[in-house]
């Protein structure tokens, strides 16, 4: 990984209180990852930021309310995008030279938005972009985007103070953390992700009332930071839907007994006799007028049957039956009322 390690910030002074006061630097380096706001991984490659067109404006910490110059020179390196800013005489941009020339930042982001990109591993790669803002900021995700150079107008000499004055800056190298990526039309705000912490009730109405990016960037935090739910963890809520009845393939057809019909027996006894005819007479057609017909026998035998019961039950307990759907029950009742039962008994538990 290529890491671009800024020189010592360098203050020079103006020739005048009118002369532009100007900062310069890396705006970027090329084919470096890093995480940037909104946990994106990102890797821009040399050439997709542009060296023509509108200029960039200089913001402070990517606010568009907080508008302090705009980039007035741009140079592609094979290293990375180097950058010359000219900051307003702005009561902002007083504020922002003070505090740049005492060293409290040193450092930029750029703001850019995709439009050629690619995934790699999770990697967005950006192969061109627009770049719309280039800020300040105390710390930048890409470490080697830093202020190397500072003009400022020249200060009144006193007996106590050193005209020249020299800021240290340490080399920033914040890990690389794997997250997932973003859609490369968002715009990419190069800031170092952050820790959030969930606002509370009060924190999040009163960002409302304010709107703006502020309440905005509350909204991304929050979505960024909020749990992710799965069926894992919800069995309560998803409960595994019963499509239909208990399937029984027992056929209870009876055809032959549902031809003739079904009569109760008599009262009393162990035996009873049931007569059917065994030979009936015969038929055939007359040979001619007057003529015999076919003789034949007629014949009616006795059949002794036998009282006898025949069925079968079984025993649901009361957790099965009230914990499951009644319409289960049915195919019971009809598989015992199905069967070739000569005296009918009542199942245990199946009493409709």
């Amino acid at each position: 990984m290529i890491r671009m390690v800024a020189d010592s910030v360098t203050l020079d002074a103006a020739a005048g209180e009118d002369s532009p006061r100007t900062i310069s630097g890396i705006a970027v380096p090329y084919n470096v990852e890093a995480t940037v706001l909104g946990g994106t991984r990102v890797r821009i490659l040399q050439g997709a930021l542009p060296t023509e067109g509108p200029a960039p404006r200089l913001l402070e910490d990517h606010d568009t309310g907080r508008v302090v110059g705009k980039v007035v020179a741009r140079e592609d390196t094979d290293d990375g995008m180097l950058f010359t800013a000219e900051i307003a005489r702005t009561r902002a941009g007083d504020d922002l030279v003070e505090l740049l020339k005492m060293g409290a930042l040193d450092s930029v982001s750029v703001g850019i938005e995709a439009t050629d990109s690619e995934y790699d591993d999770g990697t967005l790669v950006v192969k061109a972009a627009r770049w719309e803002e280039l800020s300040v900021v105390y710390r930048p995700a890409f470490s080697g985007a830093q202020i190397t150079k500072i003009a400022a107008a020249k200060p009144e000499a006193s007996p106590d103070t050193d005209p020249e004055q020299e800021n240290e800056m340490e080399d920033q190298t914040p890990e690389v953390s794997v997250e997932a990526a973003a859609e490369p039309t968002a715009p990419i705000y190069a800031s170092p992700k952050r820790e959030f912490k969930l606002p509370s009730a009060s924190e999040w109405i009163a960002a409302a009332m304010e709107g703006g990016h502020r309440f905005a960037q509350m909204n991304d935090n929050i979505r960024a930071a909020a749990p992710d739910v799965t069926t894992t963890n919800n069995d309560g809520v998803l409960p595994e839907p019963i499509v239909g009845p208990v399937y029984n393939n027992y056929l209870s057809a009876r055809p032959v007994i549902d031809a003739f019909g079904v009569r109760a027996l008599p009262a009393g006894g162990k035996v009873f006799i049931r007569p059917s005819v065994s030979t009936h007479t015969s038929v055939g057609v007359q040979s001619s007028e007057l003529a015999t017909l076919t003789a034949g026998e007629f014949q009616v035998q006795e059949n002794s049957v036998t009282k006898q019961s025949a069925g079968g039950y079984v025993t649901v307990s009361e957790q099965v039956r009230i914990g499951r759907s009644p319409r289960s029950f049915p195919s019971f009742w009809r598989t015992w009322a199905g069967s070739t039962v000569s005296t009918p008994t009542t199942p245990p538990l199946m009493r409709s």
